[in-house]
């Protein structure tokens, strides 16, 4: 007979997985993102682009309405060839390229204080532009710009990545355990199971 514990954990799962948005609706949204990430990656932008936040926790819930419409996607543009370059630079050579797309530009919403936002239909794609914060290989942290009110172009620190360790950190053996259940799906070992990929009772 299962525990308490364990019949905790089998609750919180279902709970979210009833938050959680739909697998048609993920794929979509990784479709996209992978689709801008590669866009940017092109010529000599050099981008290394990414997923943060609830997407790449798999912390995604659906919208109040309960329908699949209306969520965000957090991606950074981290850009390590422009290390050296103004926040104001670095903000603007995103910008300027999304705007010259003819798929990209008419979905893209005026500049934010640090993204770039991309309407889709039901969802939107915040892009990040960033450099590593060293030149440290070993470390992870970004430096993001920030447009102050003032119109000044601001460098702030950050660490998605970090993050996303410590948080897969403390979902422990249940997130081995709900990757395991997603092979065969779409998926051939559990290291290739992505984190958005699974809910956990974290």
């Amino acid at each position: 007979m299962p525990d308490k514990s364990e019949l905790l954990n089998e609750l919180y799962k279902n709970i979210a997985h009833e938050l959680d948005i739909s697998r048609t609706m993920r794929d979509k949204a990784e479709r996209a993102y992978k689709s801008v990430g590669e866009y940017l990656d092109e010529d000599d932008l050099e981008a290394q682009v990414y997923t943060q936040g609830s997407f790449s926790l798999g912390t995604v819930t659906r919208p109040i309405s309960g329908e699949d419409y209306d969520y965000d996607i957090d991606l950074v543009c981290e850009m390590p060839a422009m290390a050296s370059s103004s926040a104001r630079e670095i903000k603007n050579v995103v910008g300027d390229k999304l705007k010259e797309s003819g798929v990209y530009g008419p979905k893209l919403e005026p500049e934010g204080k640090r993204c770039w936002t991309l309407t889709f239909d039901e969802f939107h794609m915040d892009v990040l532009p960033c450099v590593p914060e060293v030149p440290d290989p070993g470390d992870a942290a970004i430096a993001l710009t920030h447009k102050a009110g003032d119109g000044l172009y601001l460098r702030k620190s950050s660490n998605p990545r970090a993050y996303q360790e410590w948080f897969e950190g403390r979902m422990g053996e249940s997130l081995i355990v709900a990757k395991r259940q997603e092979l065969g799906v779409a998926y051939a070992s559990v290291d290739k199971v992505p984190t958005f990929a699974v809910s956990t009772p974290l």
